[in-house]
């Protein structure tokens, strides 16, 4: 059976080359066929590379320059209790890839040649990990393989007949479906919307008591647009699981066009779920511009709100629908944080509201 294995890494702010001051920024995409990105511009790759751990290996499938280093190590990916796929990194900036037994004889793919190596290679520094089902989701920490400190990636193993975009950040079959939503408020002249979200606690650690609610917080940030693509205000929200918070789109001092000076009478409303960062004394960071907390897509988030629609008669109806969940691309996450980014503290919106909000101020 032809499989092919897309292998992700995000890095940093997710952004491309250096589009703001002060983040890293690495995206890396590569298959077993010698197919790669770094930043949407094509990642070397030869067949023919070198491997000097011992033992040592030639025509080996490589990727790189990365950029960054990685810890050197080893990713085992069994397949239930197969051996499935290794992943080597030596700190030397490059990624190697080998296919194990379970790949089958009628794969064409450029990694085939390299069965075995299973068992293992003998590296001290090996981390195994078990693939689910077509998708694989890794995240290593200091002194685990792959890891850097300045790019701070996560790895997604995608394992699928179908190649995946390369320019998409959570994309279908990651468990990042819901981490960017879209939706919209209208007649904002006749009545106000709001925005209402919570946190189903998805990402949180399976190891954490019940009573820490702190694991698998989620920034929830949101950018709010006019209709002629203009950016009018972003901020974020640490949402943590269970919780309930809430903006008003117009009016009052805590809704998200509360500090801009133009109030449409409608908007685009854009959320983006993410990790929150560490700091002082392990509170939570969250920035929507991720100059001072990290581009690390996570899920959990829902988003509901509400909209105004004008009726035959004087009245006007008022619906409230759930955010609509989409793939994001490097282009529009690159977007959404420059844009930020040049709006400064004059387009920052007010913190949410603690607790859900139903009918919006207006004029009923």
């Amino acid at each position: 059976m032809n499989r092919s294995l897309i292998v992700l890494l995000s890095a940093g702010t997710l952004l491309l080359g250096s589009a703001l001051a002060g983040t890293a920024a690495t995206l890396i995409i590569v298959d077993e066929n010698g197919n790669g990105t770094i930043n949407g511009v094509q990642l070397p790759s030869t067949t023919s590379g070198t491997d000097n751990n011992p033992p040592p290996h030639t025509d080996v499938l490589t990727y790189g320059p990365m950029g960054f280093n990685g810890t050197a190590g080893s990713i085992n990916v069994f397949v239930g209790q197969t051996p499935g796929v290794i992943i080597r990194f030596n700190g030397d900036g490059l990624i190697r890839l080998y296919a194990g037994p379970n790949v089958g004889v009628n794969d064409s793919s450029a990694a085939t040649k390299f069965l075995p190596p299973i068992p293992p290679f003998p590296v001290m520094n090996t981390v195994s990990v078990n693939s689910p089902g077509s998708i694989l989701s890794y995240t290593p920490t200091a002194g685990q393989p792959g890891y850097d400190a300045t790019a701070t990636p996560t790895y997604i193993f995608l394992f699928s007949n179908t190649t995946a975009p390369t320019n998409i950040l959570n994309p279908v079959g990651s468990n990042l479906e819901d981490a960017y939503q879209v939706s919209y408020a209208s007649n904002l002249n006749i009545a106000d919307a709001v925005v209402n979200i919570t946190n189903a606690g998805s990402s949180a650690a399976s190891t954490a008591p019940s009573s820490s609610n702190g694991s698998g917080n989620i920034c929830a940030n949101v950018y709010v647009y006019q209709p002629n693509e203009h950016l009018l205000a972003c901020c974020s929200c640490n949402t943590t699981p269970n919780s309930l918070n809430a903006w008003p789109v117009i009016f009052g001092s805590g809704a998200l066009l509360a500090n801009s000076s133009t109030k449409p009478t409608s908007v685009v409303i854009k959320l983006v779920a993410t990790t929150p960062g560490s700091g002082a004394n392990g509170a939570a960071v969250c920035d929507p511009t991720f100059q001072s907390a990290p581009y690390s897509l996570t899920t959990g988030l829902s988003v509901r709100g509400t909209r105004s629609h004008r009726t035959p008669t004087t009245d006007v109806t008022l619906n409230e629908t759930l955010f609509q969940t989409k793939a994001l691309s490097t282009g529009e996450a690159q977007k959404l944080q420059t844009d930020c980014t040049a709006l400064g503290s004059g387009g920052t919106c007010p913190a949410c509201t603690p607790g859900g909000f139903a009918v919006p101020a207006g004029n009923y």
